[in-house]
Parts: structure tokens; C-alpha cells; sequence
């Protein structure tokens, strides 16, 4: 079976802060700039408060239950975000990589689930799927479902994210605080992770060099290669 890429697309600080940490960086989801991080479409409540037409309690605790996933739950829940695609994209280099000192790494969704390490709490792999928020009905059979969704205005990212996510209660039943202001740090093998290192079509020849010189000094043994987007750059007489 075909395995899909996937690639994340950085600085270059945060790539060797990846190689210095062995580990992705989770940011926590109402850090991410989004308002819609979570937040449940307007048509799910809307049927919710058509099934409890008769006056039952239940819409008022399921609403309530609704409102925490969009607001408190999501101190307590933590995304990495990739782009799918099976070649570079041009525009996610100029969106994310404001210099030429810019990396790329490229995976497959296999590579994520093997090179992870995390045996308390799983990591899941999740396509993102861009709904109208005031129109689109989708399926909203967990608290975790929201953070499957994001707005239509994003499609361009073609974004698959990894969450995870921290238990919000202790085993005495209280609520626990959330373990992170901005992000946690999961553990991986990043010579599993990831299958191939690129640097931004903007870069110097110094840089690949320089790249490459540094992932070996943390033993990721991956050649470094240059952007393919240099090639099709056009050709003047």
C-alpha cells in the first residue's frame, strides 16, 4: 500500500531544537490562533436543542458539556500540524519560512505511528476536514471531534495534525490543571520519523552544508537536499 507524505515545514531554529530534543513540539490548541479551535458547529447544537424540545434536562448539560470543549477543554488538548502532499508546496514555504534559513521534513503516517514514543497516552493521526461552521453538520461523537474540523478559509493547508491529549481529572476525581502553559515535547525516534530533510528553495549553498553538518552532529542520518522547487525555476537566454 501507497504511504502518503506528509511534511512539516520550519525554521531553522525549531529544526535543531527537534534534533536537540528528540521530540515534536505540541502546542496546546487555544494557543494556535484560532477562535474555531474546537469550538462546535452551529447546526450540531442546534439539532441537540430539537431533540430536547420536550423540556428534557439533558439539552442544557449536553450544551454545557459543548461550551467546555471549546473553551476549557482545549487547555488540555495538544496539536502538531503537517501538511499532506505528495510534492513541496511553494506556498507553505512562503507562509511558514519568512528566509532562505528555512528546513522541511518529510514523513509518511507510518513513520509518525513508529517513531513515536509515548506509552501512557496515545497520539492520534488526524486529517482535517474544513466545514462552514454555520452550515456543515459533521459528526461530533466525542469531545475530541471538534479538534478534527477547522474552517473552510484554511483548506489550503491540507493539514493532518497529531493530538494528544492530557486527562483534565486525577484518580481522586478532582480536576487536574493542564500540564503546559504553550506545548509539551513527546519523544521520538527521528531517524524513523523522518524519511528525508529539504531546505528552502531560497537557501544558500552554505546552508545545506550547514544543515547537514548539524544532523549529523545529532546523529540523524539523512541526507540533506535542496529544495526541488529550484529546478523549476525558469531559464533566461
Amino acid at each position: 500500500m501507497k504511504q502518503h507524505s506528509v511534511w512539516r515545514y520550519m525554521d531553522f531554529t525549531k529544526f535543531v531544537d527537534l534534533l536537540a530534543n528528540n521530540a515534536l513540539f505540541f502546542c496546546r490548541s487555544d494557543k494556535l490562533g484560532d477562535p474555531f479551535e474546537g469550538s462546535v458547529p452551529v447546526k450540531h447544537l442546534n439539532t441537540l436543542e430539537f431533540e430536547h424540545r420536550d423540556g428534557t434536562a439533558g439539552f442544557e448539560k449536553e450544551a454545557k458539556l459543548y461550551a467546555e470543549m471549546g473553551s476549557e477543554f482545549r487547555k488540555y488538548v495538544f496539536v502538531n500540524c503537517w501538511h499532506a502532499n505528495e510534492h513541496e508546496s511553494a506556498a507553505l514555504w512562503s507562509l511558514y519560512v519568512k528566509s532562505g534559513e528555512g528546513i522541511a521534513i518529510l514523513s509518511t503516517q507510518d513513520r509518525i505511528h513508529l517513531s513515536v514514543h509515548d506509552d501512557d497516552r496515545p497520539v492520534w493521526f488526524v486529517p482535517v476536514c474544513y466545514i462552514d461552521y454555520r452550515k456543515d453538520h459533521p459528526p461530533v461523537p466525542t469531545r475530541m471531534a471538534p479538534f478534527r474540523y477547522k474552517r473552510k478559509s484554511f483548506e489550503h493547508e491540507r493539514e493532518v495534525r497529531l493530538i494528544w491529549y492530557a486527562p483534565t481529572q486525577a484518580h481522586n476525581g478532582k480536576k487536574k490543571p493542564p500540564p503546559a502553559e504553550d506545548g509539551v515535547r513527546i519523544k521520538v525516534d527521528l531517524n524513523t520519523l523522518i524519511r528525508a530533510v529539504y531546505v528552502s528553495p531560497a537557501s544558500p549553498g552554505w546552508f545545506q552544508r550547514l544543515t547537514q553538518s548539524v544532523c549529523r552532529s545529532y546523529g540523524l542520518r539523512k541526507q540533506v537536499r535542496q529544495s526541488g522547487l529550484v529546478s523549476e525555476l525558469p531559464m533566461f537566454a
